[in-house]
């Protein structure tokens, strides 16, 4: 008989992962261009609106005008949208400083120097928090249309539109 030598504990360590980090990588893998299949996806803005047809392979210039229409209408909507909600954070922190304001004046006399400090501070916040809505509005409505236009030449330029969008 031969005398077998017992395998150092490493060994047996290794020889049992082993298998595992193989399959481990595969899954690791797979969830990789998993991953890259979704982001190419999201980054796809006509995705959505090609599910609604049944054969996205060969479109009509029918669809495809559609489609661009669609997709445009979509983005500015959401862009008006996006708007909206910075004007709407504007007025509220407007309308809650007005009232901060109002409060003060009522009660100006009768406030400690620490309330007077809180005051201070609370207006200084709203303040900053106004000016940066400001900001970002004037600054949202100046970007707007080149994103709009950035996305019409983007869909433009697209292969599956770009044949039937000779305008």
């Amino acid at each position: 008989m031969k005398n077998f030598d017992i395998l150092p504990q490493r060994e047996i360590t290794e020889a049992l992962t082993v298998p595992h980090r193989f399959k481990d990588n595969k899954h690791e893998r797979l969830d990789a261009e998993e991953r890259r299949w979704i982001q190419e996806k999201e980054k796809d803005v006509l995705a959505p609106l090609l599910l609604r047809l049944n054969d996205t392979e060969t479109l009509s210039a029918g669809d495809a005008k559609q489609i661009h229409q669609d997709c445009l209408s979509g983005f500015k909507q959401r862009l008006v949208e996006q708007a909206n909600l910075i004007q709407e954070r504007y007025e509220k922190e407007t309308q809650e400083l007005q009232r901060k304001q109002r409060s003060f004046q009522k009660n100006q006399l009768h406030m400690t120097k620490g309330q007077e400090k809180d005051y201070q501070t609370y207006c200084t916040e709203k303040i900053l928090r106004i000016n940066v809505a400001k900001k970002r509005l004037k600054m949202h409505k100046e970007a707007a249309p080149h994103k709009y236009k950035a996305l019409d030449q983007r869909l433009k330029r697209d292969p599956r539109l770009a044949p039937h969008l000779l305008y």
